[in-house]
């Protein structure tokens, strides 16, 4: 039998799109992002970042090196990267300000906020935010 060596990165474009489509998109942008060049473009590719569910993220209560750097990634360098494909975006209240800082989502046109505290929400829909404020069409 042969010994050759045979990688996921072997496929062609079509085929690990097609792949990547059956995946949790987070994960799999969390997962493969900054491997090299031609992951990071397909894995943000508008397809699969129209829309984006972080509600897998571990709430700001839970404190760890794992959990604060699956979120400083996220935040920092995954949502500045996409912010534009974003169409639908599902996020807990407790991240809402680190969403808004992440980006300018011109494409946004559904977003789903989860266990908003009260102040936070008043301050949203007065236009009161300290960060900056969502832009309106």
């Amino acid at each position: 039998m042969n010994n050759s060596t045979v990688s996921i990165l072997d496929l062609p474009d079509e085929v690990l799109l097609n792949i990547f489509k059956t995946l949790n998109n987070m994960d799999l942008l969390y997962s493969l992002f900054g491997i090299n060049k031609r992951l990071d473009n397909m894995v943000c590719d508008i397809n699969l970042t129209r829309s984006i569910n972080l509600m897998m993220l571990p709430s700001n209560r839970v404190i760890d090196w794992r959990t604060s750097t699956i979120r400083d990634r996220i935040f920092m360098q995954l949502l500045p990267r996409i912010h534009n494909n974003v169409e639908c975006l599902t996020v807990q209240g407790c991240f809402f300000l680190r969403v808004l800082l992440a980006g300018n989502y011109l494409n946004l046109r559904k977003l789903t906020l989860i266990n908003l505290e009260f102040t936070m929400a008043c301050h949203i829909f007065n236009g009161k935010l300290p960060y900056g404020s969502m832009s309106k069409k």
